[in-house]
């Protein structure tokens, strides 16, 4: 009986130090995770910066991001690529960063989007970033 009291009390006490060690510490905050965000636009856009200078165009909005690491197979097919990214990173909510080719003004930029906290696109806590 002794022994069984002992192990429950060793659980609730590690579940009091685990708390307590979240509250001095701080949990994982919103603004931690929009920092992220903010990082992976600039890795984004840097990868894809780079795409345009190798293949002379940014990859068309149906290739999507997915053109900086692997070659695209449709629309316009580059014929200098170069991987330029390892891995097209998710957002901190684990949901696939999304692009899309915006012209306007006779300039070419491009978009990059998350879908934010509730993990869906065109709801108001979608973050993007618009480049150059």
């Amino acid at each position: 009986m002794w022994k069984a009291f002992s192990i429950s009390f060793t659980i609730v006490a590690m579940a009091v130090l685990a708390f307590g060690f979240l509250c001095l510490t701080g949990f994982p905050s919103s603004g931690a995770k929009l920092q992220r965000v903010d990082a992976d636009f600039n890795a984004i856009g840097s990868s894809i910066e780079a795409y345009r200078r190798k293949t002379g165009s940014y990859p068309t909005t149906e290739q999507g991001i997915e053109a900086v690491v692997s070659r695209p197979s449709s629309d316009r097919l580059p014929e200098k690529w170069e991987e330029t990214a390892n891995k097209v990173p998710e957002d901190p909510w684990e949901t696939p960063y999304r692009y899309r080719l915006v012209s306007g003004s006779g300039k070419r930029a491009f978009e990059v989007i998350s879908a934010g906290k509730d993990k869906k696109f065109g709801t108001s806590d979608v973050l993007s970033s618009v480049y150059p």
